[in-house]
């Protein structure tokens, strides 16, 4: 899992993302690839998860190793080919690092959450990450959501893209 952690080490906050397994070719047209993936929002005692659970719940705590061939009940996907979602969000973020941005725009072609990345006025980096569940439960996408705001370092923002590399295999 691929974690970013606030600066706040009071009350924390983290964005988690977890990836999943591969969809199988045939599910979809032979010239993409997809993943799936989970999310988690963490701030302080909340916590807020989304999609493919690497303890074999999704976010909403029912089974998604479904016995039946049932679908589970969220749908959260990384486009991995023709265009690599976690590499871009991966370079991007090492972009704004290095000062070549002032902010990272991250929504994946299903648009199950969005991730922006900002400088922050003084020192720092700010960010924000909103979850729409009602595309990664019905495949509507709706734009309400519920999201953290958080405050973090460049070193963290390095860890995190570290982690996404190793995780993502990118």
């Amino acid at each position: 899992m691929a974690k970013l952690v606030s600066e706040d080490k009071e009350v924390e906050s983290t964005l988690e993302i977890v990836p999943g397994p591969a969809l199988p070719v045939a599910e979809i047209m032979s010239d993409q690839a997809w993943q799936k993936v989970g999310l988690a929002l963490v701030s302080g005692p909340f916590n807020i998860n989304l999609g493919y659970s690497n303890n074999n719940e999704n976010g909403n705590g029912s089974d998604s190793a479904v016995e039946d061939d049932e679908e589970p009940d969220e749908e959260c996907l990384f486009c991995r080919k023709p265009k690599d979602e976690v590499h871009e969000l991966a370079e991007q973020i090492e972009q704004l690092i290095e000062g070549k941005l002032d902010s990272v725009l991250f929504e994946p072609a299903e648009p199950f959450f969005e991730l922006r990345i900002t400088k922050a006025p003084v020192f720092g980096f700010k960010v924000e990450a909103w979850l729409d569940s009602g595309n990664a439960t019905t495949g509507v996408y709706r734009w309400d959501g519920v999201g953290i705001r958080m405050h973090t370092t460049r070193d963290n923002l390095a860890s995190f893209t570290k982690q996404l590399r190793s995780e993502f295999s990118c």
